[in-house]
């Protein structure tokens, strides 16, 4: 890591990257930006949901949470009111860049180059906007890319690392488990027959088993062995919840239910 380390900050030393900036450089298009979203939006939903569970019951909102595309871009943030007041982070949007080429060497940048958790104490930082702040970063694998998860805290004692890399290990194992188990349901779904797809199409619409035999000229009780099955793929205790998860992780669209 110490290799990578001085490596990075040579090369920031030989594209001329000021060290007095006071914010990253580059920003991405609003359409890039849209799309970083659009393809992040499971991701995204879940550090919405687990930062805001880890906050209200930890009480870690004297912390900013930051997550990251796979070029770097901040995608979403949860910065704090009271820190916001106090420092530069309150101009901080979603969009800017975290690479190397953006604001120097940074735990983001070498977190991309490294694919591991990166710690900084604040003077590893290469430009002096960051060096205020303690950072730990940590790449998240999603549908074989990876996005990385950032947490900033302006305590710069060396006591704050490991509590800073047990949060984020518990973020990063929360929002990895969100992720594995939309990825798990969507498999299932993907490898649901045709006759079952059906089924799960009409159950959805609101047809009752008798309705739905006589759509598809099956038994009664064909239609609900096939249920079963259903549920059993998903997961899912009911018609009910199978039909919630296949909507949730995108198999069923709201646009296809009437």
């Amino acid at each position: 890591m110490l290799s990578s380390l001085k490596n990075s900050w040579f090369r920031c030393y030989q594209m001329g990257i000021s060290k007095k900036i006071n914010f990253p450089q580059e920003t991405a298009a609003r359409e890039i930006l849209e799309q970083s979203h659009n393809s992040n939006e499971k991701l995204i939903k879940s550090f919405n949901h687990n930062v805001e569970y880890i906050v209200k019951n930890y009480h870690l909102d004297n912390n900013c949470y930051l997550l990251f595309d796979e070029k770097g871009i901040l995608i979403k943030s949860y910065i704090p009111k009271k820190i916001k007041k106090i420092s530069y982070l309150d101009k901080l949007k979603e969009g800017v860049y975290f690479t190397e080429k953006s604001c120097g060497t940074n735990s983001v940048s070498l977190a991309m180059e490294t694919e591991e958790t990166v710690c900084f104490l604040g003077d590893e930082n290469y430009c002096e906007f960051l060096q205020h702040w303690m950072s730990i970063t940590a790449p998240v694998k999603t549908n074989n890319k990876s996005a990385y998860l950032c947490i900033l805290n302006d305590n710069l004692t060396k006591n704050k690392k490991e509590d800073l890399r047990l949060i984020l290990e518990l973020l990063r194992s929360k929002i990895s488990n969100d992720l594995n188990s939309i990825n798990y349901y969507k498999e299932n779904s993907d490898s649901l027959t045709e006759i079952r797809s059906k089924i799960l199409k009409l159950s959805a619409n609101g047809l009752t088993i008798k309705e739905i035999s006589e759509n598809l000229n099956l038994s009664e009780a064909a239609i609900k062995y096939h249920r079963n099955k259903i549920c059993q793929k998903l997961c899912a205790a009911n018609i009910v919840q199978a039909i919630a998860r296949s909507i949730k992780m995108g198999y069923l669209h709201l646009d296809t239910i009437h």
